[in-house]
């Protein structure tokens, strides 16, 4: 096969992933078609992923998933499937060439997870759909979370000064 029928083929299962979830997590019609486009971007990158044999980043993937869905079990909350669509997909970019850059991508998640900690335990925020309140229980969990948005944001930062615009 070809890349553009695997990444074809892997946005619409995708996307129709992100419209079941929309149907049953009985979204708005806004908040459906984000979970679409959610669907659709895990997708993208899982077809990019599957075509370049990378499969590293899917091993990624579901370590992120799985810290994901601990996180909202020990917050005490039901799963929010909308917010694990973007920790996969998170999971994925991480995990793309992660050994080559893997200095960058664990400093920029070293970095968020202390600003995350920080912001814990000074302030209450939500996870799924509970709301905890400031706390060590709060900061924990949200340096868990900081930590994977810094790393993906690290990566992101390596493939912008490696590429270029």
């Amino acid at each position: 096969m070809n890349k553009t029928s695997i990444i074809i083929s892997s946005v619409l299962v995708g996307s129709a992933i992100g419209y079941y979830i929309g149907i049953v997590g009985e979204f708005s019609r806004p908040g459906s078609v984000l979970v679409v486009l959610q669907g659709a971007a895990l997708g993208y990158v899982f077809g990019i992923v599957l075509f370049s044999k990378k499969y590293g980043a899917l091993i990624w993937s579901c370590a992120i998933l799985l810290v994901a869905l601990f996180v909202d079990w020990l917050a005490g909350s039901t799963v929010n499937m909308s917010n694990k669509l973007a920790f996969a997909t998170a999971g994925l970019l991480i995990g793309w060439n992660f050994w080559l850059f893997r200095k960058q991508v664990l400093l920029g998640g070293l970095f968020i997870g202390i600003i995350g900690f920080i912001w814990g335990l000074n302030y209450g925020h939500g996870f799924g759909y509970v709301q905890l309140e400031p706390g060590i229980l709060n900061a924990l969990l949200l340096s868990i979370q900081g930590c994977v948005a810094g790393m993906v944001l690290g990566r992101l930062y390596v493939d912008l000064f490696t590429k270029g615009l």
